[in-house]
Formats: C-alpha cells, structure tokens, sequence
C-alpha cells in the first residue's frame, strides 16, 4: 500500500514523579494529583468548563485562578485514570495527523504502569494530565485510547480510485450535517453493504462528537450508526463484531474484545474443542466462559479508556474509514471498496426491500440535562438527535 508521510512526527509527553498540584504551564502541560477518584477524558474549549473542572476534578481551592488559556485559539484536553491499582501510574499521549486529512489531528493516549521494583515514593495514585493545543493549524481534533493496536488502517483506500456512491441522504439540525452513503441499493442475499457515513460541523461554534464509530467502522453500537430496517419494517438488531487474533466471530452480549493472545488462545481452545466432539452450543459456552473469566480478570488489573472523542471546528467533519472484513488467513487480503467499510453485523435476510438511514443520537436524558445543570457543567449544541432519511435497499435472491 502506498505510503504517506504523517505530517506531524510523534510526540510523547511523559509524567514524572509529581508533588503538589502544578499550577503553571510547562510546554504547554499541567499535571499533578487530583481529589477525583474516577477517570475521565475531556475536551475543555470554554472559560467556564475549564473553570468548573480545575475545581471540581482536580481539587484546587476555587479561590486559585487556574493556569490561563486563550479559547480564542487554544483548547485543553484533560485525562485522567482515576484512581490507579498503585501509585506511579503515568498518563502519556502522543500526536500525529491523519494521512487523509491533513486538517485532522489525532491525539492518543494510555496508561504507562509503573515500572517493575522501581518506587512508589512521592508519586500520585490519582493522576491527571492537561495538555494545550492550538486551534489554528486544524479543524478536526480527534481523541483515542491507544492500547498499542489501532484496528484500523487510517491509510486504507489512499491508493485505490476513488468510487462514487450509489445513493446519498443528509440531514442537519443545529451545527450538525449528518451523511449516508452507500456504494450499490442492489446488493445479493447474503453480500454485505458497503456504507460510509460523515459528520460536519456547520455551525459557528465548536462541537464534540463520541463514538468508536469514526475509529473503527465495526462499532455499530454506539450513538452514530447505519439503522437497517429489515422487509418486515422493523429493525434489525446489530450483532457486535470481535476481532480476535487471526479469526473472528460474532457476539450478542456484549463482551469486550479480547487481546491478540487470548483471541488465539480461545482459537485453538475451540479447534480442541471441536475435535473432542463438543457441539456448537457447547462450544459456544465454554467460549463464553473463557471470555468472561477473561474480562473479570483484565478488568481488576487494568485500566480502560474511553470511546473516541472529536471536536469539530466551524467547517470541521469527520468521516469512517475504509474497511474491509479478512479472516487472517484468506489470501490475497480482501480490498474495501474504495472510501467505503463494510457493514459487519447486519445479515441481509430474506431478499427483498429494506431500508438504511444514518443515526446521530448524542442527546442526553432529561435526568442527565438536570444533573448537568445542577452541577453547573454547560450543555453543548453537539448534544441532539439527527436522522437522515432512508435509502431503499434491494436484495435479490
């Protein structure tokens, strides 16, 4: 594959040990230790978002004017793990833009644990990082959990030509520009659609978009996603799609992805299974068992990020990426159709006319708006429903 030089090279800002709460910038960072016990990720573009979490998150008397920042042509990212399994955690994050759009700046970070023997002397158990980037040189900020394997290819489709799609829909409402599209309305029995769906912002003001969805174009669960409304009219419920190791398979419930060893583990645990003469439900089980003494076991010795964060400038948007399902072992490797993913999870059954719309549902509950406006934290122009409207589908036998 064609390769493109990353316009910004890799920049890793580490935390140290720390002692009381850093209340200046040091290039353009402020870090210390927090009163907040849980994690977090966030966005700050506003003076009074920026003031309600320097008091309420980090813990610094209200009467201490936080480090100073120009949302003029600046914004903060906070994060945090929260309280950590020992101290000496260290938050980190790295930066780079996207090969696809120079405009687009994505931000990664993670949880570095503390080193094996070293001490734990004066180093926080509740660490937080605020970093300060400017908003001039891009439209589009975006924020991801990096755990050392990006499931996607963000330079897949560079070097194929360009294919237009066949149908196209978009909807606004308030800053958001909400897109369908889809490669072919006439698909086979059994064939996937291919599909990609975009965000712009067209208001005067900055917007936050959450969702895995732009990362990875497999999470079809999330609050952005492509609604099938099957021949009967009704929807068609998205099974999750999990990668794991050289294969894949499909899941209901809900279970988290598992690494690469453990996917080839339960691989070849299955293989083993098989061959002792187990049935597919039996299989099946023991495979949920694995997976869930798996996750109880990651869960009590890790730490977890969040779904992707975007912040969108006036004129900003966001598009999925190319994707396309390979099974590990299939050769050559199966190409996406040129800018467009396949959709995993979706199993057009029977033949016959369904319909396909895109979804932007980040309006919070009436609860949630209550909360929020208790607390004192701003509602956003991000924070409402779009839909655009549907595309007819045909499936032939």
């Amino acid at each position: 594959m064609k390769r493109f030089a990353i316009l910004a090279a890799l920049l890793i800002w580490r935390m140290p040990a720390l002692a009381a709460h850093a209340l200046g910038w040091d290039h353009g960072v402020v870090q210390g230790e927090q009163k907040e016990t849980s994690d977090y990720q966030y966005l700050i573009y506003n003076e009074k978002d920026w003031k309600f979490y320097w008091s309420k998150r980090v813990g610094i008397d209200s009467s201490q004017t936080p480090p100073p920042i120009d949302f003029s042509s600046e914004f903060a990212l906070a994060i945090s793990p929260g309280e950590t399994p020992e101290p000496g955690y260290q938050v980190e994050i790295s930066t780079k833009t996207d090969p696809r759009d120079p405009q687009h700046l994505v931000v990664y970070y993670w949880y570095a644990a503390p080193a094996k023997g070293e001490s734990s002397a004066g180093k926080a158990k509740r660490p937080y990082l605020v970093k300060k980037f400017s908003l001039r040189a891009y439209k589009e900020f975006e924020l991801v959990y990096n755990e050392g394997l990006d499931p996607v290819d963000r330079e897949a489709g560079l070097d194929l030509p360009a294919v237009r799609p066949t149908a196209e829909v978009t909807a606004t409402k308030g800053p958001i520009q909400l897109t369908l599209r889809l490669y072919k309305k006439i698909v086979k029995l059994d064939t996937p659609l291919w599909y990609q769906i975009s965000i712009k912002n067209v208001g005067k003001g900055k917007v936050g978009v959450v969702d895995k969805i732009f990362w990875d174009p497999t999470k079809v669960d999330g609050f952005i996603y492509p609604e099938v409304i099957g021949p009967d009219g009704k929807a068609i419920k998205q099974q999750e799609f999990r990668p794991r190791g050289n294969d894949t398979h499909w899941e209901e419930d809900g279970h988290e992805t598992l690494g690469v060893d453990q996917g080839n583990q339960l691989n070849d645990l299955r293989d083993q299974w098989k061959k002792q003469g187990l049935s597919q439900d039996q299989i099946d089980s023991k495979s949920a068992d694995y997976i869930r003494d798996a996750q109880e076991a990651k869960s009590s010795t890790s730490l977890h990020g969040s779904s992707p964060y975007l912040l969108l400038l006036p004129g900003g948007s966001i598009t999925t990426p190319a994707w396309a399902y390979w099974d590990g072992r299939t050769t050559p490797r199966p190409k996406q159709i040129g800018a467009f993913a396949e959709l995993m999870g979706v199993h057009l059954y029977p033949a016959g006319k369904y319909r396909v719309r895109a979804v932007y549902h980040e309006a919070p509950s009436q609860f949630l708006l209550k909360y929020k406006k208790k607390i004192g934290e701003s509602t956003t122009p991000d924070e409402i429903d779009v839909e655009t409207g549907f595309i007819e589908v045909t499936v032939a036998p």
